[in-house]
């Protein structure tokens, strides 16, 4: 597993694991709205600390992060920044 590193546009860093969601997670939420889904979907891949970083940023920034970081699990690219 590698993994993602992403630049917010206020200069704050955070390094996740790859974006791959365990059977198990997606299991659960399958049945959820697809923003409930999002939101479990984060909080079953993030630390507390990570959280703690994205929870600092806009909505609009937090989107561009976690869309960088899916298409990275697809893709292989292993950083990525909101200028990027």
């Amino acid at each position: 597993m590698s993994d993602f590193s992403y630049t917010f546009k206020d200069g704050t860093d955070i390094t996740v694991a790859e974006f791959k969601a365990p059977f198990g997670l997606i299991r659960k939420i399958r049945k959820h709205s697809e923003s409930e889904q999002g939101f479990e979907l984060i909080e079953g891949l993030l630390s507390e600390d990570q959280l703690a970083v994205i929870d600092e940023q806009s909505a609009d920034e937090v989107n561009d992060f976690v869309t960088a970081w899916s298409e990275a699990a697809s893709s292989g690219e292993k950083s990525a920044g909101a200028d990027s």
